[in-house]
């Protein structure tokens, strides 16, 4: 399964992203007995290697946000996704489409209001491009 993967040229930590989930799926398999434990991966690695970091500069992020998108409806609303996902962190795309429009009360108070929501975003398109905040 590895060798099938690197031949294909599937980096090492995907390898082993996969590998866990397969090994997860056996496991599944041998707790509801459906097989008998073997051990198949008790030689294989499942770790993860550290990796070198990719992130952009931040003044290529400022640039993006400073971008004038207007014209372009759907590049604008994926730029201002993928700040949205800077400014959580680097909070995934999938987990960002399954946010819900409520939130939880006690987010309540630190949520802004629709008013606010509006002067917010003109600021963020008129602001100064330098704050990212």
């Amino acid at each position: 399964y590895e060798a099938w993967h690197k031949n294909r040229g599937v980096a090492p930590n995907t390898i082993s992203f996969y590998t866990r989930i397969l090994r997860a799926v056996y496991n599944r398999a041998v707790d509801d007995d459906i097989i008998e434990n073997r051990n198949p991966f008790r030689h294989v690695y499942t770790g993860v290697d550290k990796t070198v970091k990719r992130a952009l500069p931040l003044a290529v992020i400022k640039k993006i946000k400073a971008l004038d998108l207007s014209l372009t409806p759907t590049l604008d609303y994926a730029r201002d996704m993928f700040l949205m996902s800077f400014y959580l962190r680097g909070m995934s795309f999938i987990d960002m489409a399954f946010l819900k429009k409520t939130a939880p009360q006690k987010w309540q108070p630190l949520l802004p209001t629709a008013q606010d929501r509006s002067a917010t975003h003109h600021r963020m398109d008129k602001g100064d491009a330098d704050d990212t905040r």
